[in-house]
């Protein structure tokens, strides 16, 4: 398995689950502009978050409960999914309000994100540059005032800027990392101004917003609907299938590109570090409601970003970056699991803490009955066997790490994995002549493959 160790470090909010039904009704075309689309999405999620859009509330009330709110991002959403009704998604109260980031500042701290997300809006499609580190680039500047009532020091801009990256993922085009210029008032830094930059030029924003919406909106009309395991493992294999590791940017090469650390660079570019990889899936879970953030912390030694995931009420970690096996394809050895992943990985972000992640039932292994935890030999003979038999010459499994210590006994002792298969296989007309395998014994995991399977 390749490991991917490198990424840009951004932020995520931990969220608290409740259940929600909807109700629907029509006026999907909420833009205006003929057709409905992944666009109506955008400019409700726009219009919710205070941006300067041309929708008025009553358009943006698409349900018709007299109000403007997450319920009517979902409703479009489910629309276009062509979601039964009777269907009871889980979501977040902050996903509701659509501004999780949004609702863990102060309120001085939420004047400045709106502020600073209208401007964000008001300009990326304007050229110009700001200076950062003594570097003209391209971006965009936000003046802020100190004296005001509303002033925010140094400290809370930080709060501010990583809300803005934990909620607003589709701005893709904007890098992490800025500049501001502050005044020392009473002893305190106030901000006096902010530069943000962006990766790519202001001329290029809109058709490249207009490629992503696109692709997002294929994907999630193929996504399998009323059926949350199915629709997480689609959107995983997907990002895998569409997206190589970008091993220029993350040794830093000249062929090295900012836009590796966006969901458009996995979804559009095809290239991305891990940042890339999980800010795609948490993009398109957005777009199938299925909540779902990122979080940063070390493994193996480097910087790295991976997805806390809820279904059903439960989180559990994944990562996409690591299960994207460039030679075999998607693996599933990060596939929704527990804190045992905080064995060999640690957690550096403070805010927000991430959640204890206990619960098993959506583990890839688990779902599929594909775990033991006793007689692990015996138990990766029968799948194998069971799989010859249904045409299909691979198998993984998860274990325990005594099951993962047996079973190496097991592939060590002669032929008795040929004996133990060979013999499941008796009367089917067929037997297994060759084998290769690979062992995970960081998450217990044995991938194993039949390479030459004879008819008898």
């Amino acid at each position: 398995m390749i490991l991917k160790r490198f990424c840009a470090m951004m932020l995520c909010l931990v969220l608290c689950l409740t259940s929600v039904s909807w109700v629907y009704a029509s006026g999907y075309d909420v833009n205006n502009d003929g057709s409905e689309d992944m666009k109506d999405v955008l400019v409700i999620r726009k219009f919710l978050a205070g941006m300067q859009v041309p929708i008025t509330k009553q358009e943006a009330d698409v349900n018709q409960d007299g109000s403007a709110d997450m319920k009517d991002v979902l409703a479009v959403r489910r629309h276009l999914m062509h979601f039964d009704e009777d269907v009871v998604v889980s979501l977040t109260s902050d996903e509701i309000s659509s501004r999780p980031g949004y609702f863990a500042l102060t309120a001085d701290e939420r004047t400045a994100y709106t502020a600073i997300v209208n401007a964000i809006e008001d300009g990326k499609y304007t050229p110009a540059t700001v200076t950062i580190s003594g570097h003209q680039v391209n971006g965009l500047h936000v003046d802020m005032n100190p004296n005001s009532d509303n002033a925010i020091t140094v400290d809370e801009l930080d709060r501010v800027m990583e809300a803005i990256q934990c909620d607003q993922v589709e701005f893709f085009f904007m890098k992490s990392h800025y500049g501001y210029n502050y005044v020392t008032i009473n002893g305190k830094d106030y901000c006096s101004g902010l530069n943000i930059e962006f990766n790519m030029s202001q001329s290029d924003v809109a058709a490249a917003e207009t490629r992503l919406a696109n692709v997002i909106q294929v994907i999630v009309n193929e996504a399998p609907k009323n059926d949350v395991f199915a629709c997480e493992k689609y959107l995983h294999d997907k990002i895998c299938a569409m997206c190589d590791y970008d091993y220029d940017t993350a040794h830093g090469t000249s062929q090295a590109s900012a836009l590796a650390y966006s969901a458009y660079g996995a979804l559009i570019r095809g290239k991305a570090v891990c940042t890339g990889y999980t800010l795609a899936m948490q993009l398109l879970c957005n777009y199938v409601n299925i909540p779902c953030y990122h979080i940063r912390g070390i493994a193996q030694g480097g910087d790295h970003m991976w997805n806390i995931i809820y279904l059903t009420g439960y989180p559990y970690f994944l990562d996409v970056t690591w299960d994207d096996d460039e030679d075999s394809g998607p693996l599933y050895s990060y596939f929704n699991v527990t804190d045992e992943i905080l064995d060999y990985r640690q957690i550096t972000q403070e805010f927000p803490s991430a959640p204890q992640c206990s619960a098993t039932e959506y583990n890839y292994f688990v779902y599929n009955q594909c775990y033991t935890s006793t007689n692990a030999p015996t138990f990766a003979a029968k799948l194998m066997a069971k799989a010859i038999k249904s045409g299909k010459n691979s198998i993984s499994m998860k274990t325990t790490a005594s099951g993962i210590t047996a079973i190496k006994n097991w592939l060590n002792d002669g032929y008795k994995v040929y004996d133990d298969v060979n013999a499941l296989l008796s009367g089917s007309g067929k037997s297994m002549n060759g084998i290769s395998y690979i062992l995970d014994e960081e998450m217990n995991i044995f991938y194993f493959m039949a390479t030459s399977i004879a008819n008898t």
